[in-house]
């Protein structure tokens, strides 16, 4: 197993290239990707360096990808597949812009990088017969990219689908955490009337004060709150 610290030391001093092609030679794809996966992690939470966080992270899932070859439902392979998973999940969540991370700046092509990487993490959700939870996060995950790429319909109807995966395991949280993001695509329509936006804004408190009594609730309401302020005051530009 190649240390982090020998990736992150390599990808300094040379490129990440450089770290791509020492993880793509470990015998074993498993320990490559999750080496791959901590990188990534590694470059975007630590030192908020979201090129190299994204370079390695794409790197990972399809080196994680590309590397089965034997039967899909070999146990390896399975995992193989779930690492692909976990670092796509990774990958669109560091280049959405709702975040509002410090340190950290998106561009379009990292947009562009996030909605692809949340359908892949989606799709391969479907493929390993994940549960409703982790599906409910995935649906969530590329709902919040749709709204950040200018698609609020799109985003709006995954929300939903989030919703109801959360409400078919009872995840309450997780569940007023979409109607939240789906009120929020609906309060960000220009077109809506001020008594329209009133009606709105009073179903947000409701689910605010749905949302204040759980474990994560707090959270979850700060989350829709900033996702609220980045693009309601259009401090990101939605490419055309």
């Amino acid at each position: 197993m190649i240390p982090l610290q020998d990736l992150i030391a390599l990808t300094r001093a040379e490129d990440s290239f450089a770290a791509v092609e020492l993880l793509c030679r470990e015998p074993d794809a498993l320990l490559a990707a999750k080496a791959f996966g901590e990188a990534a992690n590694h470059f975007y939470w630590k030192e908020k360096d979201l090129a190299s966080s994204v370079m390695l992270g794409r790197s990972g899932v399809q080196h994680a990808l590309t590397a089965i070859r034997r039967d899909p439902g070999d146990p390896v392979a399975l995992e193989l597949r779930g690492q692909a998973k976990a670092m796509s999940y990774n990958l669109a969540s560091f280049t959405w812009p709702g975040w509002d991370e410090p340190g950290i700046v998106i561009g379009p092509s990292d947009l562009a990088t996030g909605i692809d990487a949340a359908k892949t993490n989606l799709r391969l959700g479907t493929e390993l017969q994940k549960g409703p939870l982790p599906m409910s996060r995935a649906h969530w995950m590329l709902a919040a990219q749709e709204l950040a790429a200018g698609k609020p319909d799109d985003a709006r109807a995954g929300f939903a689908k989030a919703c109801e995966c959360a409400e078919a395991v009872g995840a309450q949280a997780d569940r007023w955490l979409s109607v939240g993001f789906g009120i929020l695509c609906e309060l960000l329509d220009s077109a809506n009337s001020d008594q329209a936006k009133r009606a709105l804004t009073q179903r947000m408190e409701d689910v605010e004060a749905h949302l204040k009594p759980s474990e994560d609730g707090e959270m979850f309401i700060q989350q829709i709150q900033t996702a609220g302020r980045v693009f309601g005051k259009g401090i990101f530009p939605v490419p055309t």
